[in-house]
């Protein structure tokens, strides 16, 4: 036996549930924990960098963000009623045997395309993170190859005349050479070099590079920020669309009804 949830002897449906308020503070907060994300992320280094850019970055990503979250929160108003459009002044029905005029017909159209440009683009904006992330890191490979290339044929001229007094000083007489077993002089031809005439290595470029000898850093600062700030504005506009449900106090009834509506039309 079926039982009434509303109470016996009456023949009212529950009151319909509305999630939209918990739904856009939730995404809010999600947005939030992104704006400060830079943070982490170069602290431990999660995506490599440059010493000193991290450092750059570790303060401008974050008031980057934290802006852009601020001023899309001070003009929510605008926002919703831009994301909510097709709520708030819905497209006239029209019907086969009438004419619609040019201003309605181009309203329509209008309608048309902004539902699926606002349905589509936080998921655009998803992939444009990812895509500066790849690109960051195909950008940064190049950089340090470029940097570590420089850095190894950066020897000034005054290391130069050092190392050949150096050779100059420590190169025997020929009368002392000529006394020398040949197990010694074949030994000193094949010395090792030493460690400063080794080319740098990745780490080494990473971990003491100067701002002067990043090669593209601009680029690779501003796809840094990119990565947080395309998915903080994903998480902004689906927070957006919720918000606005919640201010024209929208049940899940109500959507569903309407999409259904909108589908059988």
């Amino acid at each position: 036996m079926i039982t009434n949830p509303a109470g016996p002897g009456t023949n009212e449906l529950p009151p319909a549930r509305s999630y939209s308020r918990v739904s856009w503070r939730t995404l809010i907060l999600v947005a939030l924990i992104i704006a400060f994300l830079p943070i982490p992320v170069a602290l431990l280094q999660l995506m490599p960098t440059f010493r000193v850019q991290a450092q750059f970055l570790m303060f401008v990503a974050p008031l980057v963000c934290i802006f852009i979250l601020a001023y899309m929160v001070s003009v929510r108003d605008s926002l919703a009623r831009a994301v909510a459009a097709d709520i708030l002044h819905p497209s006239p029905h029209h019907h086969w045997y009438h004419r619609a005029g040019l201003r309605r017909s181009l309203r329509r159209r209008l309608s048309n395309l902004r539902r699926p440009l606002f349905s589509l683009l936080p998921a655009l904006l998803f992939l444009t993170a990812l895509w500066c992330a790849l690109q960051y890191t195909a950008t940064l490979s190049d950089s340090v190859d470029l940097a570590t290339r420089t850095w190894a044929a950066r020897v000034s001229p005054d290391e130069e005349v050092g190392l050949a007094h150096r050779g100059t000083s420590a190169r025997p007489d020929d009368s002392s050479a000529a006394e020398e077993p040949p197990e010694t002089r074949s030994t000193a031809t094949t010395a090792q070099p030493s460690r400063s005439q080794l080319p740098p290595t990745r780490e080494f470029v990473l971990r003491n590079a100067t701002i002067s000898d990043i090669p593209s850093f601009l680029g690779l600062s501003a796809l840094y920020v990119g990565v947080f700030v395309s998915a903080l504005l994903a998480m902004v506009l689906l927070a957006l669309k919720e918000y606005a449900r919640d201010a024209l106090r929208l049940t899940e009834e109500d959507l569903v009804l309407r999409k259904t509506h909108d589908s059988d039309t």
